[in-house]
């Protein structure tokens, strides 16, 4: 945001308009009608001698993740990235994106996401795979502001919720399958699921596919509840 909107300002004055990123972002500089020198000051002085528009930029803060990243915190390039996901989540502060390149990353514990944070792959389920071994849930999300876009999520395991636990967030383009549960939800316990494919979950109890999950758009096929 800026700290001054559109109005009227008195001819010849002088007024300052200050770029205010919020915390998952960062001010990258001014665009429109503004000084050369004053691109990127983030509190510009700016002479009201004619109608002046100027637009604020900001990019949010970005963490990658890659199986051939150089694991060099805190992993802000492909360069740097970290080769696990907890890593990456590790370093988010509220609101930041976590952005995984292809690859299969196997888990030994649950992926946690706690801070309202997107993680995204490059280039979607079909190359981005995160592998719960079947001996761990994969993902264990917290916070509702939190966003799970484009994997496959396999072989998760865990009492409820094998695949997914989301007690906060959202998972949207994903293929969710060959998850299981010895009670509740093989493959997504809570939260929301849209755009996505649930495929050949297990439970032992209920909610083969998923459970107390709100779905939308998703495609539910050879799921399996045993009672």
């Amino acid at each position: 945001s800026v700290s001054l909107g559109d109005g009227w300002y008195a001819a010849g004055s002088s007024v300052t308009i200050t770029a205010i990123p919020d915390t998952r972002a960062t001010f990258v500089g001014w665009t429109g009608d503004i000084p050369p020198a004053d691109t990127n000051v983030i509190a510009p002085t700016l002479l009201m001698d004619r109608p002046r528009a100027v637009t604020a930029n900001f990019i949010v803060t970005t963490h990658y993740v890659s199986t051939n990243g150089g694991h060099l915190s805190p992993y802000t390039n492909w360069v740097t990235a970290a080769t696990n996901l907890q890593a990456a989540l590790d370093v988010c502060e509220d609101g930041a994106r976590v952005l995984v390149s292809g690859g299969v990353y196997r888990l030994s514990s649950p992926v946690l996401m706690t801070n309202g944070i997107r993680m995204e792959s490059l280039s979607g389920p079909a190359t981005a795979t995160i592998d719960g071994v079947d001996a761990v849930r994969c993902i264990d999300s917290s916070n509702p502001s939190n966003v799970l876009d484009g994997f496959t999520i396999r072989r998760g395991r865990a009492t409820d919720g094998g695949g997914l636990r989301l007690i906060g967030g959202i998972a949207r383009n994903c293929v969710i399958t060959g998850n299981s549960a010895p009670q509740y939800a093989g493959g997504v316990f809570g939260g929301a699921v849209v755009d996505s494919v649930l495929f050949g979950n297990v439970s032992s109890v209920d909610g083969g596919g998923a459970h107390s999950a709100a779905l939308r758009n998703c495609l539910i096929t050879y799921n399996t509840a045993w009672q």
